[in-house]
């Protein structure tokens, strides 16, 4: 899906503006590949790849003719944009007149697309491997780690270490931080289950999250394409790919989880996006549970593991500063994402440097009831669900963000 959709909210929340053509969720949604980094072009130019993964789910493809001719319109309202410059004001109000008819046709497409779409029932899809049991724990064997900074990767159901390219600090600190991630998340709890999911969303939890790129068509085309161009009034920082909640979400509403195997814990990597900033890797963590008063207490579990690891991670990465600190926010009710009822924020700061901005390396929120019912609206073994979602920002990436190359 988009790569703003950060979390299950409704359409206001979250603006899409990472989009290469029009209809590129259409391709992505229904995906016959599970790797999160397979291009979207290889896909839309084997149609029948396409085609053939749309009916393998129940044959919604909805009207494919329009979905090019919407597509080739866009490409060519483009191009003529790009090749005239500035146009004179006749030229602006014809563009703006075919502009609005493609729009209301996208619209049209767009929810005869989602009607059928939403009628299917909501699991994985049929070309992509089996996912292990939501009972079955995380393993949390150790891995032989190499020299040199590391950052943690996912691999299987298990945190690896792995030496970033081009990176060259070299630190028992770091290695020892990353260390210290991994530990602790593989022994938060019991078991948090490690998904190796695609980055994008079936239909039913994109309507419940209330997503929607209709909006899209008026993008500059040099902005469709890149995520750091991102603009986003309602979110500092957001995460995007498999490590999003409606990607993690979705791994519950897909499998159509039995409550009875609650609480569910899953933990996925993805890359976080702050505007103006570069991006950076961390950890989703996401506990779900039919029971408020258990959820109550999964959000102070995971505040807990969050300041344990952020306070002596704050002392053993090489920052620039002597005395640094971890500053856990609790966030007022005003600034409050939509769909979240409490959120703690951690940033880690400097006393005595100016080099050393504040970065926000980890949050935590309680989502309210209502994005719980609306996930599991579809699932007919499911009860709403109480959910709390945490993101442990990758110590790697806290270098990189402090000591860019």
């Amino acid at each position: 899906i988009s790569a703003a959709s950060a979390l299950c909210c409704p359409r206001a929340f979250t603006r899409c503006i990472n989009t290469r053509v029009l209809y590129d969720h259409y391709a992505r949604d229904f995906s016959p590949t599970l790797a999160p980094d397979y291009p979207p072009e290889a896909l839309l130019a084997d149609p029948e790849a396409l085609a053939g993964s749309i009916d393998a789910r129940g044959g919604c493809g909805g009207d494919r003719a329009g979905w090019a001719t919407v597509r080739a319109a866009a490409e060519a309202l483009a191009a003529a944009r790009n090749a005239a410059g500035r146009l004179r004001e006749p030229g602006r109000r014809l563009e703006g007149s075919e502009a609005k008819l493609l729009k209301d046709e996208y619209r049209r497409l767009h929810d005869a697309f989602w009607d059928r779409a939403l009628g299917l029932p909501n699991r994985l899809h049929p070309d992509s491997a089996a996912a292990p049991d939501f009972s079955v724990d995380m393993a949390a064997e150790e891995t032989p780690s190499p020299p040199g900074l590391r950052r943690l990767r996912l691999a299987g159901r298990q945190l690896e270490f792995v030496e970033p390219a081009g990176l060259r600090l070299q630190s028992r600190a770091m290695d020892a931080a990353a260390s210290l991630t991994a530990e602790a998340v593989n022994s938060a709890g019991h078991g948090w289950l490690l998904t190796r999911g695609p980055d994008w969303v079936t239909a039913p939890v994109l309507a419940a999250c209330g997503w929607s790129e209709a909006d899209a068509i008026d993008l500059p085309a040099d902005k469709r394409d890149s995520a750091d161009s991102a603009d986003n009034p309602h979110l500092r920082l957001f995460l995007v790919g498999a490590a999003s909640l409606p990607a993690m979400a979705a791994q519950l509403g897909r499998r159509q989880a039995a409550t009875a195997s609650l609480p569910i814990r899953l933990a996925c990597r993805g890359r976080l996006h702050a505007p103006g900033r570069q991006s950076a890797e961390a950890l989703s963590l996401l506990h779900g549970s039919v029971s408020a008063a258990a959820c109550d207490a999964a959000f102070a579990e995971t505040v807990e593991l969050a300041s344990a690891v952020w306070r002596r991670l704050a002392n053993e990465l090489p920052l620039p500063g002597r005395q640094r600190r971890i500053v856990a926010r609790t966030v007022p009710p005003e600034r409050l994402r939509l769909g979240e009822s409490r959120r703690i924020d951690w940033t880690l700061e400097s006393r005595d440097s100016d080099s050393l901005a504040p970065v926000p390396v980890a949050s935590a929120a309680q989502l309210d009831e209502f994005v719980g019912r609306r996930l599991m609206c579809l699932n007919p073994r499911g009860q709403p669900l109480s959910l709390v979602h945490t993101c442990l920002l990758d110590c790697g990436s806290l270098l990189r963000t402090v000591w860019p190359e």
